[in-house]
């Protein structure tokens, strides 16, 4: 069983040029234009990683990655750093 990726970026050449690359390394990769995407597909089927464009809008994305590592989707937690 691969592992799964979950790519949040709103930028949507970014998205299939790093899906395209992470599947064929064997990963299974879902993606998200939004944080509030990526919130209800981490709600259905928690992956083991995600990676999130920072840059388009910060305090959004900080939000989300705050939101992610307290729990509040639900499913495993992160280990702390």
């Amino acid at each position: 069983m691969s592992s799964t990726i979950l790519i949040v970026d709103p930028a949507v050449t970014s998205r299939i040029v790093m899906k395209v690359n992470l599947f064929a390394a064997r990963y299974d990769v879902r993606l998200a234009a939004s944080p509030r995407e990526a919130r209800t597909l981490i709600e259905a089927a928690p992956p083991d990683l995600v990676l999130i464009d920072l840059a388009r809008d910060t305090a959004a994305a900080l939000a989300f990655c705050r939101d992610l590592r307290n729990g509040a989707f639900g499913g495993a937690r992160p280990p702390p750093p």
